[in-house]
Parts: structure tokens; C-alpha cells; sequence
């Protein structure tokens, strides 16, 4: 009877400490996995957000002003230049703020998705200036 407590005991210690080992090499590998999100996700973000935010504000703004201008020849001249630059400006620097952003938080609770990557969705249907809300 004695042999079968000490060996009962001796298999829950072990039991035990083999769980513990479990959960920490499992949290070791979550922590390094998120570290290599962040790491991959800000700089890809950023990136991604300054090419996207631009291109996609560009055309937005362009087409804006040049309707705000009454369309047509003058309109069109004037407004899609004008729009274009002041687009491709804001929304590039809001873009990578948004990308870096993005890359920082999503990519730490969502490792490498495409999100984390501001690759969702497409090219230009990306919204930098949601950071401003």
C-alpha cells in the first residue's frame, strides 16, 4: 500500500511539473512569435501604409477637387494636379502612421496577418485617415 502512494505521488510531481514545462515552452513560443510579428509587421506596415495611403488619397483627393472645381476643362486641370499632390502627401504620411501603428498593435495580438501587414482588402481601398478618428 505504501508503494502504491509513493508511486501515486511520485507520478502526480511528474505529472505536474511536465504540464508546467508544457504552458511555459507554450508561452515562450507565443512571446516569440509575437515579437516576430511586431518586428515584421511595423517595418512591412509602414510601408505598405506610406505606398497605399498615398496612391489611394491621391486619387480620392484628386477626383474630389477637381469636382469641387466644377468639373469640366478647368476643373480638371487645375484640380486633379493640385488634388493629386495634396492626396498623395496626407495620405502618405497618415498611411504610415496608420501602417506602423497597425504593425505595432495588430501585429502583436495577430502575428503576420494580413492586417498586422496592411495588406487587406485592395490597393486602394485602404483608409489612412481612420487614425484620425
Amino acid at each position: 500500500m505504501k508503494r502504491i502512494l509513493v508511486t501515486s505521488a511520485i507520478a502526480a510531481l511528474v505529472a505536474a511539473q511536465t504540464a508546467s514545462l508544457q504552458a511555459s515552452a507554450h508561452n515562450h513560443d507565443n512571446i516569440i512569435t509575437r515579437l516576430v510579428g511586431v518586428t515584421v509587421g511595423v517595418p512591412f506596415g509602414t510601408t505598405m501604409g506610406l505606398l497605399r495611403g498615398g496612391v489611394s488619397k491621391a486619387i480620392e483627393v484628386s477626383h474630389t477637387t477637381s469636382d469641387t472645381l466644377g468639373g469640366g476643362l478647368v476643373g480638371t486641370v487645375i484640380g486633379l494636379p493640385v488634388g493629386f499632390g495634396l492626396g498623395l502627401t496626407t495620405g502618405a504620411v497618415t498611411g504610415t502612421v496608420k501602417g506602423a501603428i497597425d504593425g505595432l498593435t495588430i501585429g502583436y495580438d495577430h502575428p503576420l496577418s494580413s492586417d498586422s501587414l496592411s495588406i487587406s482588402g485592395d490597393f486602394t481601398s485602404y483608409e489612412p485617415y481612420s487614425i484620425l478618428q
